[in-house]
């Protein structure tokens, strides 16, 4: 039992490790992601002479993916969903 308990906690700090050693911060490349809800989203209506109409507002599930190359930031997408 502490032989095969000593395996498992070994291959798990590998993993943790290898993640962490993948990580350099000088040459960052790939793309990010981040998702999380936005509770309280409002945005104003406007009618096509300027008058305020009224107010979008609901929850809104936000996924955006960040793109990295060299270890700077080129591009960001985001993708909201949810009902207003």
């Amino acid at each position: 039992m502490k032989t095969k308990t000593f395996i498992i906690v070994c291959l798990l700090l590998g993993f943790g490790m290898n993640q962490l050693l993948a990580q350099n911060g000088k040459n960052v490349n790939g793309t990010i992601t981040d998702d999380f809800l936005w509770d309280g989203y409002y945005v104003p209506v406007f009618s096509s002479n300027g008058e305020l109409i009224d107010w979008l507002v609901g929850s809104v599930t936000v996924h955006q993916l960040y793109h990295f190359k060299d270890g700077v930031r080129f591009g960001k997408k985001s993708l909201l969903t949810g009902k207003l």
